[in-house]
């Protein structure tokens, strides 16, 4: 999924994508580098999508970052959850490019 997303985001104009495989890694690339917005899955290995989105609003680094979610479930409770914890948008799988495009464009302009 994220080599789709990657190659959605090619399309769309933004060649400078970073990608980890999992919440952990990416808590290491927030670590080490500033990003302008993060797209993460809610399901992932070693720490979940709505984790990372914790730990990026509790202030660990860069608490203002932009934070879309993606995922394959459309249980309104987990959209408020994530909604509610800070995520600038949410988007269902399977993406594509125009809706990557729009929620990439909410999330910047929030």
């Amino acid at each position: 999924v994220r080599i789709v997303t990657q190659k959605l985001l090619n399309e769309l104009g933004f060649d400078n994508v970073t990608l980890a495989g999992n919440g952990r890694e990416a808590v290491k690339e927030l670590e080490r580098d500033h990003y302008d917005l993060l797209i993460t899955d809610w399901n992932m290995p070693g720490m979940s999508g709505i984790e990372l989105l914790r730990w990026v609003r509790c202030g660990a680094c860069q608490p203002d970052l932009p934070i879309m979610m993606v995922t394959s479930e459309e249980d309104n409770r987990k959209v408020a959850q994530a909604l509610s914890y800070g995520a600038n948008g949410y988007l269902l799988k399977p993406l594509n490019a125009a809706s990557l495009a729009a929620g990439i464009h909410d999330a910047l302009t929030l």
